[in-house]
């Protein structure tokens, strides 16, 4: 349990649902949004417009899932998660590559150190 919320946290959640019911607050959302894309592509040395936000891991999971038949039918890809990491990332693709494909578990120092770029 996390217990009970702050003030502050409680008139956030209020400003929030008051935006959202008067049909407001999406603009500084998507702004906000595009920022923490840039900075992430920028982090990471990529064009911003190859980084996507989801809400969550398991949904992530789910749209690479549609489009990794690829992989299933000869692509040149592998497909790793984060050791540890919630089955349902983990079976995700493990049930769409069946046969094929290893899904390999990396701890997420690994992951980081083959995903990222070197600088220079």
């Amino acid at each position: 349990a996390v217990g009970r919320p702050t003030a502050a946290a409680c008139r956030a959640l209020r400003e929030t649902i008051d935006e959202w019911r008067d049909g407001g607050g999406w603009k500084h959302r998507d702004a906000a949004d595009a920022e923490a894309r840039a900075l992430f592509a920028q982090f990471v040395g990529v064009d911003a417009r190859r980084v996507a936000h989801v809400g969550s891991t398991a949904a992530a999971a789910g749209i690479v899932t549609r489009y990794v038949r690829v992989l299933r039918d000869g692509g040149d890809a592998a497909v790793v998660v984060a050791r540890g990491d919630y089955c349902s990332t983990k079976f995700a693709f493990t049930d769409e590559l069946a046969v094929t494909r290893e899904v390999d578990e990396l701890s997420v120092d690994a992951l980081v150190a083959a995903s990222v770029p070197p600088r220079g």
